[in-house]
Protein backbone atom coordinates (compact mmCIF):
# COMPACT_ATOMS: atom_id res chain seq x y z
CA UNK A 1 0.00 0.00 0.00
CA UNK A 2 1.49 3.11 -0.96
CA UNK A 3 1.27 6.45 0.98
CA UNK A 4 -0.71 9.26 -0.31
CA UNK A 5 2.18 12.22 -0.77
CA UNK A 6 0.38 15.66 0.09
CA UNK A 7 1.47 18.74 -2.63
CA UNK A 8 3.10 21.05 -0.80
CA UNK A 9 2.70 24.79 -1.00
CA UNK A 10 5.42 25.54 -3.80
CA UNK A 11 3.29 22.70 -6.04
CA UNK A 12 0.05 23.84 -5.76
CA UNK A 13 1.11 26.92 -6.75
CA UNK A 14 2.87 25.98 -9.80
CA UNK A 15 -0.58 23.68 -10.03
CA UNK A 16 -2.86 26.94 -10.15
CA UNK A 17 -0.53 29.33 -12.57
CA UNK A 18 -0.54 26.76 -15.17
CA UNK A 19 -4.01 25.83 -14.72
CA UNK A 20 -4.98 29.58 -15.18
CA UNK A 21 -2.74 29.58 -18.02
CA UNK A 22 -4.73 27.02 -19.65
CA UNK A 23 -7.58 28.82 -19.18
CA UNK A 24 -6.24 31.61 -20.58
CA UNK A 25 -5.24 29.80 -23.66
CA UNK A 26 -8.65 28.13 -23.91
CA UNK A 27 -11.62 29.48 -25.91
CA UNK A 28 -13.37 31.02 -23.10
CA UNK A 29 -11.09 33.23 -21.86
CA UNK A 30 -10.12 36.25 -23.50
CA UNK A 31 -8.66 39.96 -22.68
CA UNK A 32 -10.91 42.90 -22.60
CA UNK A 33 -9.11 46.38 -23.09
CA UNK A 34 -11.86 48.20 -21.48
CA UNK A 35 -11.51 46.02 -18.08
CA UNK A 36 -7.77 45.59 -18.58
CA UNK A 37 -8.27 41.67 -17.46
CA UNK A 38 -8.29 38.40 -19.05
CA UNK A 39 -11.95 36.62 -18.15
CA UNK A 40 -14.62 34.55 -19.46
CA UNK A 41 -16.23 36.02 -22.45
CA UNK A 42 -20.29 34.87 -22.93
CA UNK A 43 -22.20 34.60 -25.70
CA UNK A 44 -23.98 37.30 -27.28
CA UNK A 45 -26.27 38.31 -29.86
CA UNK A 46 -28.96 37.36 -31.97
CA UNK A 47 -28.82 34.45 -32.72
CA UNK A 48 -25.89 34.64 -30.33
CA UNK A 49 -22.39 34.64 -31.06
CA UNK A 50 -19.88 32.24 -28.67
CA UNK A 51 -17.85 34.09 -26.55
CA UNK A 52 -18.72 37.71 -28.01
CA UNK A 53 -19.54 40.01 -24.79
CA UNK A 54 -16.67 40.13 -21.97
CA UNK A 55 -18.71 38.84 -18.95
CA UNK A 56 -17.48 41.98 -16.87
CA UNK A 57 -18.07 44.92 -18.81
CA UNK A 58 -20.49 43.23 -21.79
CA UNK A 59 -18.38 45.08 -24.42
CA UNK A 60 -18.72 43.17 -27.64
CA UNK A 61 -16.29 42.68 -30.41
CA UNK A 62 -16.90 45.91 -32.08
CA UNK A 63 -16.64 47.81 -29.21
CA UNK A 64 -13.21 46.03 -28.61
CA UNK A 65 -12.31 46.75 -32.15
CA UNK A 66 -12.98 50.54 -31.78
CA UNK A 67 -11.77 51.04 -28.90
CA UNK A 68 -7.98 50.80 -30.56
CA UNK A 69 -9.23 52.09 -33.68
CA UNK A 70 -10.44 55.55 -31.53
CA UNK A 71 -6.67 55.92 -30.14
CA UNK A 72 -6.60 57.82 -32.89
CA UNK A 73 -7.86 60.34 -31.50
CA UNK A 74 -7.53 59.87 -27.81
CA UNK A 75 -4.18 59.19 -27.91
CA UNK A 76 -3.67 62.97 -28.64
CA UNK A 77 -3.57 63.52 -25.06
CA UNK A 78 0.08 62.77 -25.53
CA UNK A 79 1.20 65.06 -28.12
CA UNK A 80 3.44 67.97 -26.86
CA UNK A 81 1.47 71.42 -25.75
CA UNK A 82 -1.95 72.32 -25.28
CA UNK A 83 -4.91 71.15 -26.84
CA UNK A 84 -8.27 72.66 -27.72
CA UNK A 85 -11.69 70.11 -26.19
CA UNK A 86 -12.80 67.33 -28.88
CA UNK A 87 -16.50 67.91 -29.40
CA UNK A 88 -17.61 64.43 -29.54
CA UNK A 89 -20.99 63.37 -30.75
CA UNK A 90 -21.75 60.12 -29.88
CA UNK A 91 -25.45 58.08 -31.57
CA UNK A 92 -26.76 55.57 -29.09
CA UNK A 93 -23.95 55.46 -27.00
CA UNK A 94 -22.18 52.68 -25.89
CA UNK A 95 -21.50 52.42 -21.93
CA UNK A 96 -18.28 51.26 -22.34
CA UNK A 97 -17.53 54.30 -24.41
CA UNK A 98 -18.94 56.96 -22.39
CA UNK A 99 -17.17 56.00 -19.16
CA UNK A 100 -13.94 56.73 -21.20
CA UNK A 101 -15.31 60.19 -22.81
CA UNK A 102 -16.81 61.26 -19.63
CA UNK A 103 -13.72 61.48 -17.50
CA UNK A 104 -11.60 63.11 -20.12
CA UNK A 105 -10.89 67.00 -19.35
CA UNK A 106 -10.12 67.34 -23.14
CA UNK A 107 -13.24 65.85 -24.25
CA UNK A 108 -16.71 68.04 -24.41
CA UNK A 109 -18.67 65.01 -25.22
CA UNK A 110 -22.37 65.14 -26.81
CA UNK A 111 -24.56 61.89 -26.13
CA UNK A 112 -27.72 61.77 -28.19
CA UNK A 113 -30.45 59.31 -28.98
CA UNK A 114 -34.26 59.34 -29.97
CA UNK A 115 -35.15 58.00 -26.86
CA UNK A 116 -32.59 59.47 -24.00
CA UNK A 117 -34.54 57.53 -21.25
CA UNK A 118 -33.17 54.02 -22.66
CA UNK A 119 -29.66 55.01 -21.31
CA UNK A 120 -29.42 55.15 -17.49
CA UNK A 121 -25.82 55.27 -17.36
CA UNK A 122 -25.07 58.56 -18.93
CA UNK A 123 -27.11 62.21 -19.28
CA UNK A 124 -28.71 61.29 -23.26
CA UNK A 125 -29.91 64.38 -25.23
CA UNK A 126 -32.39 63.70 -27.38
CA UNK A 127 -32.31 64.31 -30.87
CA UNK A 128 -33.32 62.98 -34.05
CA UNK A 129 -30.11 62.05 -35.98
CA UNK A 130 -31.98 63.09 -39.56
CA UNK A 131 -32.80 66.33 -37.79
CA UNK A 132 -29.92 67.47 -35.56
CA UNK A 133 -30.70 71.07 -33.56
CA UNK A 134 -27.20 71.73 -33.37
CA UNK A 135 -25.49 74.04 -35.76
CA UNK A 136 -23.51 73.38 -39.01
CA UNK A 137 -19.25 72.74 -38.02
CA UNK A 138 -20.40 72.00 -34.03
CA UNK A 139 -17.77 68.43 -33.56
CA UNK A 140 -14.66 67.32 -34.27
CA UNK A 141 -16.12 63.80 -34.38
CA UNK A 142 -18.70 61.78 -34.45
CA UNK A 143 -19.31 58.10 -33.69
CA UNK A 144 -22.18 56.40 -34.45
CA UNK A 145 -21.78 52.51 -34.01
CA UNK A 146 -25.08 50.24 -35.30
CA UNK A 147 -27.52 52.88 -36.11
CA UNK A 148 -28.14 53.57 -39.63
CA UNK A 149 -29.65 49.90 -40.17
CA UNK A 150 -32.16 51.62 -37.82
CA UNK A 151 -32.42 54.53 -40.33
CA UNK A 152 -35.15 54.70 -43.20
CA UNK A 153 -33.46 57.51 -44.73
CA UNK A 154 -30.04 56.70 -45.06
CA UNK A 155 -28.85 59.94 -47.28
CA UNK A 156 -30.48 62.40 -44.72
CA UNK A 157 -28.72 60.42 -41.79
CA UNK A 158 -25.31 60.93 -43.19
CA UNK A 159 -26.03 64.45 -44.79
CA UNK A 160 -27.06 65.42 -40.80
CA UNK A 161 -23.79 64.46 -39.92
CA UNK A 162 -22.14 65.91 -42.26
CA UNK A 163 -23.81 69.15 -41.44
CA UNK A 164 -22.76 69.47 -37.98
CA UNK A 165 -19.01 68.17 -38.52
CA UNK A 166 -16.33 70.60 -38.76
CA UNK A 167 -14.23 71.16 -41.58
CA UNK A 168 -11.35 68.54 -41.08
CA UNK A 169 -13.70 66.30 -38.94
CA UNK A 170 -14.17 62.83 -38.93
CA UNK A 171 -16.88 60.24 -38.71
CA UNK A 172 -16.80 56.72 -37.53
CA UNK A 173 -19.51 54.51 -39.05
CA UNK A 174 -20.39 51.20 -38.15
CA UNK A 175 -23.34 48.94 -39.36
CA UNK A 176 -23.84 44.89 -39.35
CA UNK A 177 -23.28 43.73 -43.07
CA UNK A 178 -23.76 40.33 -44.53
CA UNK A 179 -20.60 39.76 -46.23
CA UNK A 180 -22.44 36.31 -48.20
CA UNK A 181 -24.68 39.14 -49.84
CA UNK A 182 -23.45 41.26 -53.01
CA UNK A 183 -26.02 43.61 -53.00
CA UNK A 184 -28.21 45.18 -49.74
CA UNK A 185 -31.84 44.17 -49.28
CA UNK A 186 -34.28 46.43 -48.84
CA UNK A 187 -38.18 46.14 -49.29
CA UNK A 188 -40.42 49.68 -48.09
CA UNK A 189 -43.11 47.18 -47.97
CA UNK A 190 -41.82 45.37 -44.87
CA UNK A 191 -42.74 47.83 -42.56
CA UNK A 192 -43.89 46.16 -39.26
CA UNK A 193 -41.98 44.65 -36.51
CA UNK A 194 -43.16 41.03 -37.45
CA UNK A 195 -42.13 41.45 -41.03
CA UNK A 196 -38.45 43.03 -40.15
CA UNK A 197 -37.80 40.53 -37.91
CA UNK A 198 -38.36 37.99 -40.69
CA UNK A 199 -36.59 39.31 -42.96
CA UNK A 200 -33.86 41.66 -41.80
CA UNK A 201 -33.14 39.58 -37.99
CA UNK A 202 -34.65 42.54 -36.11
CA UNK A 203 -37.57 44.27 -35.68
CA UNK A 204 -36.48 47.75 -35.52
CA UNK A 205 -34.16 47.43 -38.49
CA UNK A 206 -35.18 48.50 -41.81
CA UNK A 207 -32.40 46.46 -44.16
CA UNK A 208 -29.57 44.28 -44.22
CA UNK A 209 -26.73 45.30 -45.77
CA UNK A 210 -24.91 44.10 -48.34
CA UNK A 211 -20.82 44.45 -49.76
CA UNK A 212 -22.41 46.95 -52.16
CA UNK A 213 -22.76 49.22 -49.05
CA UNK A 214 -18.81 49.94 -48.91
CA UNK A 215 -18.54 50.49 -52.37
CA UNK A 216 -21.37 53.67 -52.29
CA UNK A 217 -20.20 54.74 -49.32
CA UNK A 218 -16.47 55.40 -51.06
CA UNK A 219 -18.05 56.62 -54.05
CA UNK A 220 -20.33 59.29 -52.52
CA UNK A 221 -18.81 60.29 -49.49
CA UNK A 222 -14.79 59.50 -50.21
CA UNK A 223 -14.86 56.79 -47.30
CA UNK A 224 -11.91 54.74 -45.89
CA UNK A 225 -12.91 51.39 -44.78
CA UNK A 226 -10.83 49.91 -42.15
CA UNK A 227 -10.50 45.93 -41.11
CA UNK A 228 -9.69 44.64 -37.71
CA UNK A 229 -6.69 42.44 -40.04
CA UNK A 230 -5.13 45.88 -41.41
CA UNK A 231 -5.43 47.80 -37.96
CA UNK A 232 -2.21 47.28 -35.96
CA UNK A 233 -4.12 44.95 -33.22
CA UNK A 234 -1.90 42.23 -31.28
CA UNK A 235 -3.52 39.02 -30.36
CA UNK A 236 -6.95 39.73 -32.78
CA UNK A 237 -7.71 35.88 -31.53
CA UNK A 238 -6.94 37.08 -27.59
CA UNK A 239 -9.20 39.85 -27.95
CA UNK A 240 -11.96 38.07 -29.87
CA UNK A 241 -12.16 40.60 -32.72
CA UNK A 242 -12.79 38.76 -35.97
CA UNK A 243 -10.91 40.05 -38.81
CA UNK A 244 -13.66 41.25 -41.10
CA UNK A 245 -14.98 43.69 -38.00
CA UNK A 246 -14.66 47.22 -39.37
CA UNK A 247 -15.29 50.58 -39.52
CA UNK A 248 -16.19 53.28 -42.08
CA UNK A 249 -13.97 56.85 -41.88
CA UNK A 250 -15.33 59.64 -43.54
CA UNK A 251 -13.59 63.09 -43.36
CA UNK A 252 -15.12 66.49 -44.09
Amino acid sequence: MHNKVSMSLFDKLIYKIRNRNRNIASREYYYCPFCGKVTKFIDAGVPPRPHAACSVCYSLERHRFLFYVYQEFLNRKNAPGPLNPLNILHTAPEKCFCEIFSKRNDINYMPIDLEPDNWDFVKCKKEDVTSLTFADNSFDIVLSNHVMEHIEDENRFLSELLRVLKPNGVIYLTFPLDFTRAETFEDKNINTPEGRLKYYGQADHVRIYGRDILDKLKHNYGAEIKFAEDVEIKHLKKLKIPKREFVVIIRK
